[in-house]
């Protein structure tokens, strides 16, 4: 998923998706679990799949929406909530 932008900028050229119609919807551990933040266009926010699109477009003129996650509980790593947290 930290290479998104090897699977998304083809595919946006491809089909010839003007940026005006691509909406990238992303997880985000920063955001509480069920929260949604959208962005008309803007940077990476730290996100490793974001910046691969970022650079693999050559822009970051298109909308996305953060997915909130909220964060991992005790000692547990990212992944390990993305994999099997919502199952719990």
């Amino acid at each position: 998923m930290n290479d998104s932008g090897l699977a998304v900028a083809p595919l946006v050229r491809f089909y010839q998706v003007p940026l005006e119609h691509l909406l990238v919807v992303f997880d985000d551990l920063d955001l509480p679990l069920g929260t949604l933040r959208l962005r008309p266009e803007g940077g990476s926010s730290g996100h490793k799949g974001m910046r691969s699109i970022i650079e693999h477009r050559g822009t970051q003129n298109f909308r996305a929406c953060a997915s909130g996650i909220g964060r991992p509980p005790g000692r547990m790593g990212p992944c390990r909530l993305r994999v099997a947290g919502f199952l719990d």
